[in-house]
């Protein structure tokens, strides 16, 4: 999690695939699926992205600093 100076946080989401990269993975897309405690009429969901086709996937969230949420 990254603060920014205007109230808000820069979250990064990593997962790493248990089958390996994308030539050995059945894996073709993760989605972030969040509940949140606190409103996020503003929240889209989010597909995670491969790194350089490896086993690991990354995905960002720009929120307000006091939002509050499970995934």
């Amino acid at each position: 999690i990254k603060k920014q100076q205007d109230g808000r946080c820069i979250i990064l989401f990593l997962l790493r695939d248990p089958e390996g990269d994308k030539n050995r993975s059945t894996t073709w897309s993760v989605i972030l699926h969040v509940n949140a405690i606190t409103n996020h009429y503003s929240w889209q969901p989010t597909c995670f992205s491969s790194h350089n086709d490896s086993d690991l996937w990354f995905a960002y969230l720009n929120v307000l600093a006091d939002w509050r949420s499970s995934y």
